[in-house]
């Protein structure tokens, strides 16, 4: 279940290879007059083989593979749109009112006095030395939910990935000790009809390989089947379940709902739909209706943007 969103205005443009362009959102530019000291901003960072470029109402990264650009923060009528200098990809970010809160793992860029070297220190990713800076792009929704895209980029070889992000919901990185890592991807839903009653989920599962990150389906369906395991209910927690009926939108708070969705949603992902099926006969009316709302909602899975990455050739798209 997504959280509604205002309208991203990243504007990011990836030029793969020459003469080649893969485009993932349209650039939101700010139309202003020649006067508008937005666009007199100009400031140049040079971090190994990577270009910075902040140049009026837009930050462009360029380098031997890599062509991008994102919309500056505050220029006008994007008051929505923040950008931040990512130091640690492996924490997860404060989040309030869907905006990031500054931190040591995430430096909010908020005018061109923080566009600096300082601000990137490269950490280890792409490789085991620090070759590695991050850009984080998202846009805050009026319900408090929020996007955003996770930019990585090697300086040392422009090898880049662009991986989106809901609510701040870091990758579920699998194995740090392999460069870049694996990554899973995750689905936030539940029982309520609000995304803030959901919980996140393993969806899908991806694997540095011939130069880009691709779905590795072996290792998600491993992955699957652990976490199906680790959601059987016990006797107690049926009998429990059993009991439980559903008259108000607050009645879908209760302390088994997340391990009754965990035990259905790693069923049907794993195959298991007849151990679902038999728990499901076993509800009471109300809940059982619930359940296969929440059953229905898995038919998205798979369907959401996915990350997209290249050293050697463009990345497939659209998705």
């Amino acid at each position: 279940m997504k959280p509604l969103t205002a309208s991203l205005k990243l504007g990011l443009l990836i030029f793969m290879m020459p003469g080649l362009l893969t485009a993932f959102d349209p650039p939101l530019l700010a139309t202003a007059d020649d006067d508008d000291p937005w666009l007199k901003l100009s400031k140049k960072l040079v971090i190994g083989n990577v270009t910075l470029q902040l140049a009026g109402s837009q930050i462009h990264i360029t380098g031997s593979n890599l062509n991008a650009a994102l919309v500056w923060p505050g220029a006008p009528g994007d008051v929505w749109d923040y950008v931040c200098a990512v130091r640690n990809p492996f924490a997860a970010p404060r989040m309030e009112d869907g905006f990031v809160l500054n931190d040591a793992n995430f430096r909010v860029l908020k005018d061109d006095h923080d566009f600096t070297l300082s601000a990137f220190p490269p950490f280890a990713f792409f490789t085991s030395r620090p070759t590695t800076i991050g850009l984080l792009a998202g846009g805050a929704g009026f319900d408090g939910g929020s996007s955003q895209e996770l930019l990585l980029v090697d300086v040392k070889t422009a090898a880049h990935v662009l991986i989106p992000l809901n609510d701040g919901q870091m990758p579920l990185w699998l194995d740090r000790t392999n460069h870049p890592p694996a990554f899973a991807t995750e689905h936030c839903d539940g029982l309520g009809p609000s995304w803030w009653d959901g919980d996140w989920r393993v969806n899908q599962v991806f694997r540095f390989s011939r130069g880009k990150y691709r779905h590795d389906a072996a290792m998600e369906r491993q992955l699957l089947a652990a976490r199906f395991q680790k959601s059987q209910l016990t006797s107690a927690q049926c009998r429990q379940l059993s009991k439980i009926e559903i008259q108000s939108p607050d009645d879908v708070i209760f302390p088994e709902a997340k391990a009754l969705c965990d035990f259905v949603y790693y069923g049907d992902r794993t195959g298991n739909r007849k151990a679902v099926d038999q728990l499901i006969a076993t509800l009471q009316p109300s809940l059982r209706q619930r359940v296969k709302d929440f059953r229905k909602s898995l038919a998205e899975i798979g369907k959401e943007p996915q990350p997209k990455m290249t050293q050697q050739q463009p990345p497939e798209f659209p998705i």
